[in-house]
């Protein structure tokens, strides 16, 4: 049966059958049907049919009660089962119950059995429950009895008759109550009773009941808390035999011996005390066992009283306990034996004897002795040991003084793993300072990488040895100096390669090339916010140790973060606290530094080249340390080579950008840091095709193209609005075709230029654009446009070009979707800043293109004795300006077209003639204007497309016109199209 979370349904109560009713219909029916068919019939024989009615009733009342009492005892037995199942379902609960009580707090018989090497030994963290075992009892269980019915199935009829055929003969036993389910599941027998030692333990009873369990708890104790981190003081009278805490590592002293109460004789009460402290004297546990309870001291504020193997919890603060249990006992003997096997684990897995180590080092107090003159003066060099052949500093204490490190000998790279809390920036400060108070910066520099806000390394980036500091506040630089670090191991291979060296430490000492030491705090945060460096730095840990480049990685579990081709050549390993034994063997192949406690800081195992670990107590440097470090080298003059270019400017001056040959255009620089170089950002339309300029508003696409225009090369800029737009790239598509077409053909804002067209006049625009775009690089001829998205039209647009370059966009989405690099993406970039060819740029400043406006339409104008026809949906509006012209006839739908044209005479030397009218007039003559149609102009003003096309008879559409500054559309008889401006009255 299944019990999820302690929940398990109760049985179903068999229900008892309902009384079967008397069949009267059953009953009536026979003898009704028998006297209908004597009436039918008249023949007594029928009658004898109404006997049925009585017989038929006592057999249909006979059959429901046997059902009923067969479906009765079927109940029962199902009932039966279900009942069994459910005991035995509580009783699993319970067992489980009672098994993870014993993992939480195994039975003492258990600790004193465990070897010397235990992992789970010593794991309290300060501030946890110390809970100790008292024994077994009965106990409130967390199993509850939910009511409804059971989990089991209903039984088929046909089995039902089969399970009754096999109990029939035997006697249904009654029915047994669910209140006994209830109190057995509410009740855990046999239960592990537990309590916080915290609240301090006091034994009463006889001496040797009460030492027993005393020392049963005193081992619990023992095995719980850490003797680095707990003391414990002792006081007892020779009449008990708790002397054997003596042998425990965590002894310190004993305090207020009670020997005296020798002389009181045999009779004389017992008492004894154990008391575990911290460090700072705050009490951890308090055990203490009399032979009364009036003898024990108010601390104790759990009593439990003895009487031979019974127990009873006397007095407790918070929970209600069993009156009675079996409480567990340890022998003397066991629990000496026990205390020596913890002071041999103590002294094995504290390196022999750590806890002897200081709690605490000051830097100040470790690197006591003035620092050589020599040091802070770089015209000694040749008198004084370099960076080129160690990097040794002394950064904590051992067991046999002072410790120092050499990343050259014991390097070339190094680890160090530990919990949140256990130290790891403090330990990478102090590291800093002791090379620091060693070695000048002509000899080591610092590159600093702090992907934890950037506050761990503040006391030292005053060092003049310190080339940068990068956090993660700032990834596009962190990641720029990042990569770097890749064109730096080049410049130190062709250092080497020159000087004929096969190391750094074999270059002669007028080479000017420090070790460069790269320290990360916290590496699994860098590598999750950059995938690739894992790549770099596997490179820079395998070249490094010959090119003077040193790698200190810092970070919580480096087996689960570093990768092996890094972890191979760092045989220099720390490991401060850790939560768990396989994070300790991880980092220095034991489990002791799962050990090391949470009080003292800067405790950690150092092991060198795959040696056993050494336990070492590293020093602790403040800001006061770093202050009088920098203030030793407020002298030092020599210029450090940082390993990367500074950024690219935010204003960029044309002039700092090289010339470059026509006809490429320098429009900015490029940023390349892996290879520690800023070169002309070069657009060549020869090679390079169209262009394409993305990105969001404000963010310097006008002065791109600007730039683009201000050099020497021929280009024509579209004009942005409708007008000028459309007669500018119909007249390139000529000049396209006639092979005189400039250079550059530029257009700004495409997006917004094609949004003040429309949605018709959109559409043709965009072919003759495609066109364009299709059809210029065949002549030498780069179309270059912006926009500040890459969507429908224009993104049909944009898959015409071969180039593009993505400036500041608004969101992540938007700069992916124009081709961008996900990790590129920066929405802080400056105006002018973007991405061209996988590589950051820097746009020239440029006074950006200002908004163009074109319009080449000519005023209409008629010549004498010629007649044009104007269609205007708004005549009267416009007689008065064509009256300018000459002679305005107006046409209607009620004057016919020959009547107004009979006697209009086509003479040059007569006055010329417009026809007026709206659009329904001429349609509704238009076999008449058919004929009309070859002999002059057609002028259309302020009409719809469809009213053109239907009078035009063409699917061309006509240009765009500005209906506001009264342009009107000129169709001529030999079908072409401009436009005209009406005169001015």
């Amino acid at each position: 049966m299944s019990t999820p979370q302690g929940r398990i349904p109760l049985p179903r109560i068999p229900q008892l059958p309902a009384p079967v009713p008397f069949p009267i219909l059953a009953f009536l029916a026979p003898i009704i049907a028998a006297a209908l068919m004597w009436a039918l019939t008249r023949s007594p024989f029928v009658l004898m049919f109404a006997f049925l009615g009585p017989v038929v009733a006592l057999a249909t009342m006979g059959d429901a009660r046997r059902r009923a009492h067969m479906d009765w005892r079927q109940q029962q037995v199902l009932f039966g089962e279900d009942y069994v199942n459910t005991l035995r379902a509580i009783d699993a609960a319970h067992e489980s119950e009672r098994t993870e009580r014993d993992r939480r707090v195994p039975p003492s018989t258990t600790l004193v059995a465990s070897p010397v090497r235990d992992s789970e030994r010593w794991r309290l963290e300060e501030g946890e429950y110390l809970n100790v075992r008292l024994g077994t009892g009965r106990l409130p269980s967390s199993v509850t009895l939910e009511e409804g019915p059971s989990a089991r199935p209903h039984a088929k009829p046909g089995r039902a008759r089969t399970s009754l055929r096999r109990t029939s003969r035997s006697k249904v036993q009654p029915i047994p109550s669910l209140e006994e389910l209830r109190t057995h599941a509410s009740t855990l027998t046999e239960a592990p009773v537990i309590v916080d030692a915290r609240w301090g333990i006091g034994v009463c009873g006889p001496r040797a009941e009460g030492v027993a369990l005393a020392n049963s708890i005193a081992v619990q104790l023992a095995a719980g808390l850490s003797p680095l981190a707990t003391q414990l003081h002792v006081k007892f009278d020779s009449a008990t035999t708790l002397d054997w805490a003596h042998e425990l590592p965590h002894f310190v002293g004993e305090v207020d011996s009670l020997a005296s109460k020798q002389s009181a004789g045999p009779e004389a009460g017992h008492f004894a005390e154990l008391s575990f402290h911290r460090p700072s004297g705050r009490t951890d546990a308090l055990l203490c066992v009399s032979d009364d309870e009036f003898s024990l001291p108010r601390d104790c504020r759990v009593v439990i009283s003895v009487a031979g193997s019974r127990a009873r919890i006397v007095r407790h603060p918070e929970a209600e306990f069993p009156n009675i249990f079996v409480h567990d006992y340890i022998s003397d003997r066991q629990a000496r034996r026990f205390a020596i096997t913890l002071k041999r684990a103590a002294r094995d897995w504290f390196a022999n004897g750590s806890h002897s180590l200081p709690e605490r080092v000051a830097f100040c107090d470790l690197i006591s002795t003035p620092r050589p003159e020599s040091v802070l003066r770089d015209d000694n060099r040749g008198q004084r040991e370099t960076g080129r052949a160690s990097l040794a500093a002394t950064v904590g204490v051992g067991v046999n003084g002072p410790v120092t490190i050499d990343l050259v000998a014991d390097g070339p790279h190094a680890i160090i793993g530990g919990t949140t809390g256990s130290g790891k920036s403090e330990v990478l400060v102090t590291w800093v300072l002791a090379l620091a108070a060693r070695f000048s910066p002509t000899d080591v520099n610092f590159l600093l990488v702090d992907f934890k806000g950037g506050a761990a390394f503040a006391p030292v980036q005053r060092l003049p040895h310190t080339v940068g500091v990068l956090t993660d506040l700032d990834p596009p630089a962190a990641r720029r100096a990042i990569l770097s670090l890749q064109a730096e191991l080049r410049r130190r291979e062709q250092i080497l390669a020159a000087a004929h060296a096969r190391s750094i430490s074999e270059l002669p000492h007028d080479t000017e090339l420090p070790r460069l030491l790269i320290i990360v705090d916290e590496f699994a945060a860098m590598v999750t916010s950059f995938i690739d460096m894992h790549d770099l730095f596997a490179d820079l840990a395998a070249r490094g140790r010959s090119l003077g480049i040193h790698l200190i990685l810092c970070t919580q579990r480096p087996a689960g973060t570093i990768r092996d081709a890094i972890l191979a050549n760092c045989t220099l390993r720390v490991s401060l606290r850790v939560n768990n034994s396989a994070d300790s063997i991880a980092v220095v192949g034991s489990p002791d530094a799962a050990q090391i406690p949470k009080e003292v800081p800067g405790r950690c195992l150092l092991q060198r080249g795959g040696c056993t670990a050494e336990s070492v107590q590293w020093a602790m440097a403040g800001d006061a340390d770093a202050r009088d470090m920098a203030t030793q080298f407020s002298g030092h003059s020599a210029a450090i080579r940082r390993p990367w270019l500074d950024p690219l400017p935010v204003i960029l001056d044309h002039r700092a950008v090289p010339r470059v040959a026509l006809p490429a255009v320098a429009f900015g620089l490029t940023d390349i840091p892996e290879e520690q170089r800023q070169v002309a950002a070069v657009y060549d339309p020869i090679h390079d095709g169209n262009l394409v300029i993305v990105g969001s508003h404000r963010s310097g696409k006008s002065t791109l193209l600007a730039t683009i225009a201000a050099t020497e090369r021929e280009s024509m800029v579209v004009p942005s609005n409708p007008e000028g737009a459309w007669d500018a790239v119909t007249e390139l598509l000529d000049a396209v075709r006639a092979g005189s077409a400039p250079s550059l053909v530029l257009v700004d804002d495409l997006d917004l230029i094609l949004g003040r067209f429309g949605p018709e006049h959109e559409s043709a625009f965009v072919d003759r654009l495609m066109m364009l775009a299709r059809e210029a690089p065949r002549v030498g001829t780069a179309l270059v446009f912006t926009a500040s998205v890459v969507r429908g039209r224009v993104q049909t647009i944009s898959a015409l070009c071969t180039s593009t370059l993505v400036l500041r966009m608004r969101d992540k989405h938007d700069h992916v979707l124009v081709g961008g690099e996900q990790a590129d993406f920066c929405a802080e970039l400056p105006s002018g800043g973007g991405f061209w060819r996988g590589h950051r740029i820097q746009v020239t400043f440029s006074t950006p293109l200002p908004p163009l406006l074109s319009d080449h339409s000519p005023n209409l104008e008629c010549a004498p004795g010629e007649t044009i026809f104007v269609v205007s949906p708004r005549p009267t509006a416009v007689r008065g300006r064509l009256e300018v012209m000459g002679k305005v006839v107006s046409l209607d739908v009620t004057r016919a077209l020959h009547d107004v044209t009979a006697g209009l005479r086509v003479d040059r030397g007569l006055e010329p003639t417009i026809v007026l009218c709206d659009p329904d007039a001429w349609l509704s003559q238009s076999t008449l204007f058919g004929s009309q149609r070859t002999r002059g102009r057609l002028v259309f003003h302020d009409c719809s497309l469809t009213e053109f096309r239907s009078l035009a008879r063409s699917r061309e559409i006509p240009p765009p016109v500005d209906s506001s500054l009264d342009t009107v559309v000129v169709l001529h008889p030999d079908g072409r199209m401009n436009r005209a401006l009406l005169p001015s009255m």
